[in-house]
């Protein structure tokens, strides 16, 4: 087990499968304490369970970002277990397909609430203990829908440069403290989220080949890839990093 993040609390929102999963595990495994965060309890547990088993520091809490009282009970039990949380990473998200006008209000309220609301309320959460002590870092996964028009995506794409915006003034209004924000920003990684969106475009030969076509690099992103870039983004090697937004995407964007 490394030592990138020893002495460390992290709480990872989302982690009860996917990228968040991929996050908390390589957290663990650098050190952190972490704390898995779901709003599938079932699934935070296990990964704890999964974590604890390798050795690892890690206890589960169930949360749903988007609401209010679930978020402010979540981190009460928390900050009882805690005594302050270092890391915070906002992964928790959904993806409903749509253009506006496909699209159902009650799904882009949804999709807002989960990815730009909950962002908002689980940070500022944890912002008032971090200003205390003058230290902490907040790390939200974003997409590289943020930056380019993705067709029939509407509110997926809103909310996420809605995320990368609260970020950057995360990172402007509380660096006077020793706050750092960042966003991390993924193209396509092998999660459930990427089956919805594959079964919602049409999953045929035609749409594999265009999919590894727009990736230079040959291939869809792992979990452990957008996990490594938390890490380092999270790390003492990234103090002077701070209101960024850290591609990882097989060179799509490019």
């Amino acid at each position: 087990m490394s030592t990138e993040l020893a002495g460390r609390v992290s709480v990872v929102t989302g982690a009860g499968r996917g990228i968040g999963k991929g996050i908390a595990t390589a957290f663990a495994r650098e050190g952190s304490k972490v704390v898995i965060a779901d709003r599938d309890g079932a699934s935070a547990e296990t990964t704890a369970a999964e974590i604890r088993e390798a050795g690892g520091h890690a206890v589960s809490v169930r949360v749903d970002v988007a609401d209010e009282p679930s978020v402010a009970a979540a981190f009460d039990e928390i900050h009882r277990r805690f005594p302050a949380v270092d890391v915070l990473v906002n992964v928790a998200g959904i993806w409903v397909g749509g253009s506006l006008t496909e699209i159902a209000v009650e799904d882009w309220d949804r999709t807002m609430n989960v990815n730009a609301r909950g962002v908002f309320l689980a940070s500022r959460s944890v912002l008032p203990r971090m200003v205390e002590r003058k230290r902490g870092t907040i790390l939200t996964v974003a997409s590289t829908a943020a930056f380019k028009g993705t067709r029939r995506a509407g509110a997926y794409n809103a909310s996420k440069a809605a995320a990368v915006g609260i970020t950057r003034n995360i990172a402007l209004d509380y660096a006077a403290y020793g706050i750092r924000a960042a966003a991390i920003c993924p193209g396509l990684v092998q999660t459930d989220m990427e089956v919805q969106l594959r079964k919602f475009r049409g999953d045929t030969e035609e749409y594999r080949r265009f999919v590894l076509a727009a990736h230079p690099l040959g291939r869809i992103g792992t979990p452990e890839d957008v996990a490594q870039a938390a890490v380092f983004l999270a790390s003492d090697r990234a103090s002077w990093i701070t209101g960024s937004c850290l591609i990882v995407d097989g060179g799509t964007l490019a």
